[in-house]
Formats: structure tokens, sequence, C-alpha cells
């Protein structure tokens, strides 16, 4: 098991501990690191001020001579402090007794008159050494050190310190990462706790309790916002098959009865009354077989088979109305349509005229005209597609209009008329699919009027336009 895996299976609460603690203890250890390199340029520079006082002050004066003169308890030939005098050719002068300091290339470069002064850091025997060679006016080259053994002592003690500290942090960080984690995940184990008890009583009416407006809360509303989706599919999961199973029940009856007269009777039934019965039967076959195809429709939730698309809705009508006339060519379609772009699912929206064509047809006169209408209305930011079915049939009653739309409903005017009562309700939900509104009401002049409604969306570019 690789690394990644390994920390693939820590749970959540560990992997946050752990992350919280990293980022506290890489802080603390950044400012620590930090601190130390400030402490450090500070004690150059302090050792590069004393050089340069040291430079400006007596040691300006010395020549060659006087700097061999020098006794063993000057000053200036201590172990804190070095000078000596350096020769174009490398040779040097120095206090008797003094230990020489180590002459660079950037030390030769001042002496050679190539440079004016240089200032680095060199080790001896005795230590580390912060120099500073200087070029003075006479051509001598001058090379001043000082000890930085305390600035290294205290350096060392700060690094231990730092060490310790961040140390400490780290420690603290790992503790404050468990905190953390803990206080983090609290709303999201009371969140998995309220699913994992919606997963057992099967309860979608009890909504998970939301405090605040933080991203846990939003998580909290967007559960509640299923719950509830889920609970109204489950309604109307439950009603449809409420509903089927008492639509299913009359043909179903009536060819359970149908079949046992036959069996019963065999040769006894006179032929016209067999070919009679032969002939229910077979209408009682179609209208349960219309009857399972719509309701296979009307259930039908997973619309992969049908992804949406850009579309002009004048040009699917336009098909539709020619599929309506070979299925009925005494019916006659009269259409109006402009380009009307809409972006929804092709089948569904070809479902949906052609249910509205078939109840016009089902119920209009024999031969009477069906008229179809299909535009674009409103203004550049608020504009819709709409399609107008109208007939020239009874039309429908004031008091029912409300509920054509409802599953299995069949008004007073369709009982005599074969259907399963769920044209239009395959209606309804297509166009609420794809975010639009269908009315029902009466044509002027008599018949039925529907309205359809659905969000429109910009004209594709022709070909040819930029």
């Amino acid at each position: 098991m690789t690394g990644s895996q390994r920390v693939r299976r820590w749970s959540l609460r560990t992997r946050l501990a752990v992350i919280a603690g990293l980022a506290l203890a890489v802080t603390a250890v950044a400012v620590c690191a930090g601190a130390w390199l400030a402490l450090r340029q500070s004690l150059l520079t302090s050792a590069d001020h004393d050089l340069d006082r040291v430079v400006q002050g007596p040691v300006a004066m010395l020549d060659e001579d006087l700097l061999r003169a020098l006794p063993p308890s000057s000053p200036l030939s201590n172990t804190d402090l070095r000078i000596q005098l350096l020769s174009p050719d490398g040779s040097t002068s120095r206090p008797a007794g003094q230990p020489g300091l180590p002459v660079t290339s950037a030390d030769s470069a001042v002496a050679a008159g190539r440079a004016g002064s240089a200032r680095h850091t060199v080790s001896t025997p005795d230590g580390r050494y912060r120099v500073l060679t200087l070029r003075r006016a006479g051509g001598t080259t001058v090379q001043v050190g000082r000890s930085l053994r305390a600035d290294d002592g205290t350096l060392r003690r700060f690094g231990l310190l730092m060490a310790g500290l961040a140390a400490f942090v780290a420690a603290g960080a790992a503790l404050a990462g468990q905190v953390v984690a803990a206080t983090g995940l609290r709303p999201i184990n009371r969140l998995t706790t309220a699913a994992t008890a919606v997963a057992a009583t099967q309860d979608l009416q009890q909504p998970i309790d939301t405090a605040g407006d933080d991203e846990i809360a939003r998580l909290a509303q967007a559960f509640n916002t299923m719950l509830a989706a889920l609970q109204t599919a489950r309604q109307a999961q439950q009603r449809l098959v409420e509903d089927a199973a008492h639509e299913l029940r009359t043909p179903m009856t009536g060819l359970h009865t149908n079949l046992e007269l036959l069996l019963k009777a065999g040769d006894r039934l006179e032929a016209a009354d067999r070919d009679n019965l032969l002939r229910d039967l077979r209408a009682q076959s179609r209208e349960l077989d219309h009857l399972v195809r719509e309701l296979v429709t009307l259930a039908r939730a997973d619309a992969a088979e049908d992804p949406a698309t850009d579309l002009d809705l004048a040009d699917l009508a336009a098909a539709t109305v020619e599929r309506a006339r070979a299925r009925t060519p005494d019916a006659r379609f009269e259409l109006t349509a402009t380009p009307t772009p809409v972006y929804g699912r092709p089948a569904a929206l070809e479902r949906m005229v052609l249910n509205l064509l078939d109840n016009a047809v089902k119920f209009g006169p024999p031969g009477g005209p069906v008229h179809v209408r299909v535009t674009t209305t409103g203004e550049a930011s608020g504009r819709r597609a709409e399609v107008t079915v109208a007939d020239h049939g009874p039309g429908i009653d004031p008091a029912e209009r409300g509920r054509v739309f409802d599953r299995f409903h069949r008004g007073s005017t369709a009982t005599a008329t074969p259907g399963s009562g769920l044209g239009l309700a395959i209606v309804a939900q297509v166009v609420h699919d794809h975010g639009g509104g269908v009315s029902a009401d009466e044509r002027p002049g008599g018949g039925a009027l529907f309205h359809v409604w659905l969000p429109s969306t910009p004209a594709p570019p022709r070909s040819g336009d930029s």
C-alpha cells in the first residue's frame, strides 16, 4: 500500500487534525527560522559597524613599522580584534604574537587596486572572524578582523531556544489539531446521525435542524431540500401506483370476464357472439396496452436517453403535425409557426405536442379543424415560446378546467370517449420539467383552447453569420 493510499484510508477527523497540526508546526518553524536569520544578520551588521569604527580610528594612521612595534599587550593585538597590513605581492605585516588573518581573492583584489574594499567572514583555528579589507589613501591595504565567537554563542543559544519553542508549538499544534477537527466535525457528525436515522426509519418528513449560515448549515439545508424532493417523488409514485391499480382494475376485470365466458361457453356460443366477444377482447387488450404505455411514459424519470438540446419548436411542431396527419387522416390541422428557439428534450416536447393534437382530434367534430400556433412572445429580457392548440369541440366545463391535467381525470364530456386520462397529465409533466406552464381555456366561438409556454432561448446563429 502506497503512502497516498494509507492517507486516503484515514478518517476525515484524522486528516483534519494532521493538516491543522502541520500548518501550525510549519508556521512555528518558519517564524523561528526567520527570527534566527534576523538575529544573525543583526549581529553581522553590528560587527561591520565595529570594524568601521576601528578602521576610522587610530588604525588609519598605522604604517608597517609602527604596526610591528606594537607590544603584545596592545589592544590591537588581542585575539578578539586582529589587524594586519597587506602588500600587493600578498605579504602581510601584523603586531608581534598576533595570528594572521586568511587572505582571500577579494582581499588580494583590494591590495592590487582592483577594488576599494571587501567584507567577508573567514574561519580560523580560533573561530570565525568578520573581516574588513580597505585600501587606504597612501596605497597601503589594511585588514581588520573582529571575532564572532560571542556572536556564534548567542546564535547557538538562540537556535536551541527556537528549536525547543518549535518542538513545543508542534506538540501543541497536534493537540490543537485534534480539538479543531473535533469541533469542526461536530455539525457533520450530527448531520451523519440524522441521515442515518432517516435511512433507518425511512421517514422523509423529519427535517434536519440547521443553525447559522456557514457551509455546514448550507449542507444541512441542501439535505433537507433533497429530503423534500424525495418525499414529493415518493408521494407522486405512491399516488401513481394507487391510481394505476384503480384504472387497471376495469380493463383487467373485463378481460377476465370475457375470457371466463369464452372458456365456459366454448362451442355453445353463436358465431356472431363469439366474434363480438373476440372483438371486445381485442379492444380491451389494446386499451390495456395503451394504458400501460401511458403509465410508463408518465412514470419515467430518467431522461438520459433524451438529452436536452437547442431546437426550434416550430420545426418540431411541424414534424409532429405531419405525424398526427398520418395517424388521423380524417383530421384537418392548420399550423401557424414562426421560428421559436427553446432548450429542451426533443422526444418529450414532441410527445407533449402530439398529446395536445390527439386530445383536440378526440374531442373535436369529425373532420373539424385543429388550429396549432407556435410563436415567441415577450421582450428580449423575458421572451418565451408559446404553443396553442384549439379545437371546435364541446369545450371544457369551467368547473373542470383546473383538473384536466390530473392523472386519470376524465371530464363529463369524455366518459364516452376512449382514453386513459393520462394524455394531458403527460403534457403537464413535460411542461413542468422544462420550467414552463400550461392552461386550458375556452376558444372564442366554442371549443377548447390549450396554451403552453416555455422559456425561450436565443436563436442559434445561422450558417455564415459571424
